[in-house]
């Protein structure tokens, strides 16, 4: 691998992020050798439901990334969930792909790195 190659580390999450479950993926992730990668997607596409505690959760393992030189990026995020990271302005500060929404939702526009519906 020469040096300007980055490894992403593909993350399915396949539960909805809510509650107390939501802040244990934070700790899920701990046990995970995302050090060995300087990316980590998260595909979002059997996240269902997100609360606040999912939010949070996002935020907190988004800062841990930052903060050890990597990224967080969120794929495959499903029209419902993607309203309320619009709504919450976190889909403003992370990295979102929302161009691999699951066929058949619809399709957000940006403006200016913004997200509208």
């Amino acid at each position: 691998m020469n040096a300007g190659s980055k490894r992403v580390y593909t993350l399915i999450v396949k539960r909805p992020l809510v509650g107390a479950e939501a802040l244990n993926l934070c700790h899920d992730l701990q046990a995970l050798p995302i050090r060995e990668f300087h990316e980590v997607e998260f595909s979002l596409k059997h996240v269902e439901r997100i609360d606040v505690s999912g939010i949070a959760a996002l935020v907190r393992l988004y800062s841990n990334l930052v903060r050890g030189g990597r990224t967080l990026r969120l794929t495959d995020v499903p029209h419902r969930v993607m309203r309320v990271l619009v709504r919450s302005g976190l889909a403003g500060v992370l990295p979102v792909d929302a161009s691999e929404l699951a066929v058949g939702e619809p399709a957000l526009t940006t403006d200016s790195g913004l997200f509208t519906l």
